[in-house]
């Protein structure tokens, strides 16, 4: 008799942040790539949308943060991760 053992990867949600191109603007953007699920899954960000992707950001505001949670939503029980969106500005000239 053969045992067989299917080791998961580890759920993760392949976060990209485009930060904002100047102080003021709103065109920052994050994206997701969800992998280790092992099958269906559901993404939700807490502004609304479902996409794998939001655009239109400002700069992180810790009084209105926007978080993205990624849930199997397979039936195989292999949970959620949830990600803090944290757009940055960029970096000024000394």
């Amino acid at each position: 008799m053969t045992d067989t053992i299917i080791a998961n990867e580890p759920l993760a949600s392949g976060l990209v942040i485009t930060d904002i191109s100047c102080i003021g603007s709103s065109d920052g953007i994050a994206t997701v790539n969800p992998s280790g699920f092992q099958g269906a899954y559901s993404i939700n960000w807490s502004d609304g949308s479902t996409g794998t992707f939001v655009d239109n950001l400002s700069i992180y505001d810790p009084l209105n943060p926007l978080t993205v949670t990624i849930s199997d939503i397979s039936g195989n029980n292999c949970g959620f991760v949830t990600e803090l969106i944290q757009v940055g500005a960029p970096i000024s000239p000394v």
